[in-house]
């Protein structure tokens, strides 16, 4: 009898962790997602998942793209990400909107050898008709939140491969450098 309630007591234990580890890893307030083999350099990543940090680790203001107010977004990351493994990764998102909602957006993502990294060891991919969904604009220090998801391409190749890619985002709400 007492071996019994060691061994349940074990599985309680090692069931907890799996969980908070689940738990985790959906808590995670910058993610990305690819459906399919990714090269990179000598890398092959399959289906790769990424969390891309904190919040604060990216950044996104309001911009203009065809009109005299604010009417869009830009969000990327505010330094390099590092992915482990000598491996980094950037993007950036033009959001056609600058409200709560459903819209779409342009965005590309790169993943790359080393810094600085060579272009022949780049991995990279564009859309321009990416679904996001707006769940948040905050005021400037607060946080423009919201997930994504579509299929992007490799605008150099001929034959042109496709990735779902899909992910989610929090960053800090910054007045823009640039406009």
């Amino acid at each position: 009898m007492k071996k019994l309630l060691t061994l349940i007591a074990m599985f309680a234990l090692v069931g907890t962790t799996f969980v908070a580890c689940e738990k985790d890893d959906e808590s995670a307030s910058n993610t990305i997602t690819i459906t399919g083999t990714v090269n990179v350099g000598q890398k092959e990543l399959i289906d790769p998942s990424f969390n891309l940090g904190d919040p604060e680790n990216h950044v996104g203001f309001l911009t203009t793209f065809d009109k005299a107010e604010a009417n869009a977004m830009i969000i990327e990351p505010a330094d390099f990400i590092s992915l482990g493994d000598n491996l980094y990764l950037d993007y950036e998102m033009e959001i056609r909107s600058a409200e709560v909602g459903q819209t779409t957006m342009y965005c590309n993502v790169s993943i790359y050898e080393g810094i600085p990294y060579d272009k022949s060891y780049n991995f990279y991919v564009y859309s321009s008709e990416v679904a996001v969904n707006i769940t948040k604009v905050g005021d400037v220090g607060e946080y423009i939140e919201g997930t994504y998801e579509g299929e992007f391409g490799v605008p150099t190749k001929t034959e042109i491969p496709t990735y779902q890619i899909k992910g989610k985002f929090k960053v800090k709400r910054i007045v823009p450098e640039r406009l």
